[in-house]
């Protein structure tokens, strides 16, 4: 999903698109829980598996960097405010992502009291919707 999110620009509503995404990455990441725990025990397996990662032009980094895309064709479109930092977008979205499942593998309960079906809705109504009053 990640990789074909910036060719999903115009389609759907913005809404749509990143919440499909942020439940793709909640379910990414609670497969992936074990062994990045695994690798946060060791820091020398962990570098050698992100350089090898990044060897076959995989990693954290090519997510980011299609999240980011994506907002940025929205921005071009119009559908998404000009001065949104698409980079930290990604960020967020991808962070609140990966937090949410490992904090369910390592502790066995829904962070925030939100249930999954619940939490990728619950993210980006807040992110699009702001802070401010």
């Amino acid at each position: 999903l990640i990789l074909t999110l910036p060719g999903r620009a115009g389609q759907a509503s913005v809404a749509a698109n990143l919440e499909e995404l942020v439940a793709a990455a909640v379910r990414f990441f609670a497969q992936t829980a074990p062994l990045s725990a695994a690798m946060a025990a060791n820091p020398d397996l962990a570098a050698r598996h992100y350089a090898e990662l990044r060897a076959h032009g995989a990693g954290p980094q090519v997510s980011s960097n299609a999240v980011a895309e994506y907002i940025r064709a929205e921005q071009g479109l119009g559908r998404v405010r000009a001065d949104v930092n698409a980079a930290a977008v990604a960020t967020i979205l991808l962070g609140v992502s990966y937090n949410y499942a490992h904090g369910h593998h390592l502790h066995g309960e829904h962070p925030a009291g939100l249930p999954e079906e619940r939490f990728a809705p619950e993210i980006v109504r807040t992110l699009v919707t702001g802070l401010t009053p």
